[in-house]
């Protein structure tokens, strides 16, 4: 059987991030994911054709352009589709109008190569509701025919982009590869 040119890029990386694990369930002492780019407020990364953006502060106008260059660079380099994954990490989660707009405009555009998109909310409280409330809204200004995920569970992140994204496999290394990420660069 053939692969096509994402699932071969993708089972490369994984090849990659596979070697790095003790055990299926232990990171090695090496971090499996690296960011692309780092900024105060937010760090952007990808593993095959998965887009990761972890934001330590409200989205600014900046950190979602820079995050739709991201995932636009991988819809050219895999235009079977990508998988998106955000982890909102602010102390105090708002939203700006601008950003708003900026984020709807960006997920119309980019839309016809998103193949899944998962926001991974931190786990419980106060700002986790805040982070439901404000994608619920911002999914409600635009209705999506990509398969989305909401939870605070990063292997139930993982299992979501490899049942939606036959590319990424296998979910227990892509999960504990994910967990590891998203704490490094928790605020």
């Amino acid at each position: 059987m053939l692969l096509g040119k994402a699932t071969y890029a993708t089972w490369l990386a994984y090849g990659k991030l596979a070697e790095s694990m003790d055990d299926a369930h232990s990171p090695s002492s090496r971090s499996v994911i690296e960011p692309s780019m780092e900024r105060p407020g937010y760090v952007i990364a990808s593993v095959g054709n998965l887009a990761i953006a972890v934001t330590r502060q409200p989205p600014s106008l900046e950190s979602i352009r820079e995050f739709t260059s991201c995932v636009d660079a991988l819809c050219t380099q895999f235009p079977d589709g990508v998988a998106v994954l955000i982890a909102p990490r602010a102390p105090r989660p708002s939203l700006t109008p601008e950003a708003g707009r900026a984020i709807v405009s960006s997920w119309r555009r980019l839309e016809p190569c998103i193949s899944c998109s998962v926001v991974l909310f931190r786990s419980s409280g106060f700002v986790s509701a805040i982070q439901r409330s404000l994608t619920t809204a911002l999914l409600g200004m635009h209705q999506s025919s990509v398969p989305l995920k909401a939870s605070a569970n990063p292997f139930e992140a993982a299992d979501f982009i490899v049942r939606h994204e036959a590319s990424h496999a296998p979910a227990g290394p892509l999960g504990v590869a994910l967990q590891a990420f998203v704490r490094r660069y928790e605020s």
